[in-house]
This record gives structure tokens, C-alpha cells and sequence, in this order.
């Protein structure tokens, strides 16, 4: 069976799961509004994919969210259905303990207030065209199900993402819009890359050497059970396309997985040996 075309709004696709999903709808001819800061990422995206239109903007500024939304509602194909992928997203890791106020509430800004805002603006050309199936899908993660050391920030970020998506799904269900949740684990793009300088963070003597630790570990573990980005697009797809998607979908590696399953089973002291492990060894 042929999948209708859609048009669909791609948050934060320079890089990684962003563009993965851009450029793998607009190759299957779907309509995809790309969401990017920089002309050169419009300019690339363009070039790789003639059915991607970049829409420079950052998703944190309210002008360029409502710049956004005039320039896609005036280009929408007719008699498709709208959705939107609230995926733009930052990692910013460090000790709570040291973490500046403006890092965790940049954290917040970009994976929590940037994605209701254009939930909240893009809302109406979705329902516009909710007969014809058009989705919110939130980009989560298993961070947002399970909280490690030195990622409380990004966790709680997700957490609440998680918990504005149910609430969303609650709200719209009746409508029949579908408010779709993608929990990515360690998947391979250059997210922890763009983190580097909270990498540097300088921190306390007491976590100096468990968050070296937790950098070189985070390295090995991308190594050993990071996933290929087009495992996400298949979970899109089928949020996208399927008349009756799973609310949330956990892509990530077996290990990464069971770690998640165990958590929502096991005691809180059993899994908080799981996940601090011998960070914190003298």
C-alpha cells in the first residue's frame, strides 16, 4: 500500500537525527520543512534534497517561530496533512551540584519550552489537516525515562518533555490528533560533540575525577552500543504513517534497553548501583 504524502516540519535538522529524518522523508517525496540556524546547513540541505525546504530560524525565538509559521502555512501542499517533529534538541552535561542556573534553563529552553512553543503555534495548521492524519511527534529519549549521573539536566529536560507530550495526548486525543513520543538510546550522531564546552565545565574537586569518568565513558558506550541514526527514522515512519502508532517507541541498543525495563521494575537502590557503577571509586 502507497503512504499518502504528507508535510511535515523537521525541528533542528542540520545534524544527526534531524536531517536523518529530513532527507529520509523528502526522499520517499514527501514535503519537509527543515528547520536550521545557519544558510550553509540551508544551502546543504537543499543541495542533498530537492523536496526539503530549509526555514532559517531557532526555534527559542518567538519572532522566528512566527516568521516560521506564516512562510510553511503559505507553502503547504493542498490536501496534505501537516505534522510537525519537535526534534531540536542540546545535551548539557556537568554535577548539578556546579551547573550554572543558565545552563540548565538553556538546557530547558531548547528541549522543553522551544518544543511546546511550536506546538502551540503549529497546533492549528495541524488540526487544519487532522482529518487527513496530521501528528505531533515529540523527540524523547530513554534519558527521559531513567536519569544517570551528571545528566540531570538533559534528563529532567526529557522528563518533562515526556510529560508535556502526555498531557498533549490527553488533551487532543478526543480530536483524534495523536501525540507521538520517540525515545532514541545512545544513537550515532554529534550531539555530545556539540556539548563539548560543558564537557569543560569546571567542576568541584569532589567530581573531578568521576566526570572524567563519565566523558571517557560516555565515549566507550557510543562506541560499543550506539545504533545508526536510520533506526529513528523507521520509528518515525511508522508514527508518522500508521493508523494506530505506539504512544512512545524506546529505540536503542538490547543492553540499553533491559537497563530501562530493569528500571521501572527493581528497587531504587538496586538501579542506582546499575547506573553510577564505579564512577565514583577513589
Amino acid at each position: 500500500m502507497t503512504t499518502p504524502r504528507h508535510s511535515v516540519l523537521v525541528t533542528g535538522a542540520s545534524t544527526g537525527i534531524g536531517y536523518a529524518i529530513a532527507t529520509d522523508l523528502a526522499k520517499s517525496g514527501h514535503q519537509v520543512f527543515a528547520s536550521v540556524r545557519k544558510p550553509e546547513d540551508a544551502k546543504r540541505l537543499e543541495a542533498d534534497q530537492s523536496n526539503i525546504t530549509p526555514v532559517i530560524f531557532d526555534v527559542c525565538d518567538e519572532a522566528g517561530i512566527q516568521s516560521a509559521f506564516k512562510s510553511i502555512s503559505g507553502r503547504l501542499a493542498p490536501d496534505q496533512p501537516f505534522s510537525l517533529i519537535n526534534n531540536a534538541g542540546i545535551a548539557v552535561p556537568g554535577p548539578l551540584e556546579n551547573l550554572p542556573l543558565a545552563d540548565f534553563r538553556r538546557q530547558f529552553e531548547t528541549n522543553v519550552f522551544a518544543a511546546l512553543r511550536m506546538t502551540q503555534v503549529f497546533l492549528p495548521l495541524i488540526r487544519e489537516t487532522n482529518r487527513k492524519k496530521g501528528r505531533i511527534i515529540n523527540m524523547s529519549s530513554v534519558s527521559g525515562k531513567m536519569t544517570t549521573p551528571f545528566l540531570g539536566a538533559y534528563s529532567a529536560s526529557k522528563f518533562a518533555l515526556e510529560a508535556i507530550s502526555d498531557a498533549l495526548r490527553r488533551e487532543l486525543g478526543h480530536e483524534g490528533i495523536k501525540v507521538l513520543l520517540i525515545e532514541p538510546g545512545l544513537i550515532q550522531t554529534p550531539i555530545w560533540g556539540k556539548g563539548e564546552a560543558s564537557l569543560n565545565l569546571a567542576v568541584s574537586d569532589q567530581y573531578q575525577k568521576p566526570f572524567q569518568r563519565f566523558v571517557k565513558g560516555v565515549a566507550k558506550n557510543v562506541d560499543r552500543f550506539a545504533l545508526p541514526v536510520e533506526v529513528v527514522n523507521e520509528a518515525v515512519r511508522r508514527a508518522l504513517f500508521e493508523d494506530h502508532p505506539p504512544a512512545r517507541q524506546i529505540v536503542a541498543s538490547l543492553p540499553i534497553r533491559l537497563k530501562v525495563e530493569l528500571g521501572a521494575l527493581l528497587p531504587s537502590q538496586w538501579i542506582d548501583r546499575l547506573l553510577v557503577g564505579d564512577l565514583f571509586r577513589k
